[in-house]
């Protein structure tokens, strides 16, 4: 999806990353997030996201004969997503320390290609990391990330690429309406 960390809004620098793990590792309607892993577990199946500047890749990994059930219990996260109050805490917690300790004090590699990006892009959408920043993840709020999914994950935006195998049968087409609002 064209929903990248360029499109975190000034104050909630952070918002995409939010937004994109609300949906991979939070639960759907249906499901909280540990009934999703429990499901997927025995399956050795997972279903993932990765935010860029520009992008978000949401990734889906399955056995070859287990894609119906993982379509049952993952594709729930993207077509209907829970957006919890406690599932956006725990998210928010996680991105802060993955910024605060793993980044600024376990990682002094990345830390400097941060500190030259935000150097060379200053005053850009992209002069921020992806994952935002301590003030603005802690601004976001759940009206954020519910509003950031129905704008930004739509059909338009989505562009999907199989790989591996493959099921034996075609998989089914996305919904329409990909994340409506809960």
């Amino acid at each position: 999806f064209q929903a990248g960390s360029a499109r975190d809004p000034a104050g909630k620098e952070g918002l995409a990353a939010i937004a994109a793990d609300m949906l991979a590792d939070a639960g759907s309607r249906r499901l909280r997030i540990d009934e999703i892993r429990a499901a997927l577990h025995p399956l050795a199946a997972s279903f993932s996201a990765v935010v860029d500047k520009e992008l978000v890749t949401l990734t889906g990994t399955f056995p070859r004969d287990a894609w119906e059930r993982f379509v049952e219990v993952a594709l729930p996260q993207l077509t209907a997503p829970g957006f919890r109050a406690e599932d956006l805490q725990r998210v928010k917690d996680d991105h802060r320390n993955a910024l605060v300790q793993d980044l600024r004090e376990a990682n002094d590699e990345e830390l400097g290609k941060e500190r030259l990006q935000a150097n060379l892009f200053s005053g850009t959408p992209y002069g921020h990391p992806a994952l935002g920043t301590v003030a603005g993840i802690e601004a976001v709020t759940l009206e954020d990330a519910t509003a950031f999914v129905r704008q930004h994950y739509v059909r338009a935006d989505l562009a999907v690429g199989p790989g591996g195998a493959g099921p034996p049968a075609r998989p089914p087409r996305p919904p329409r309406d990909l994340a409506p609002p809960p």
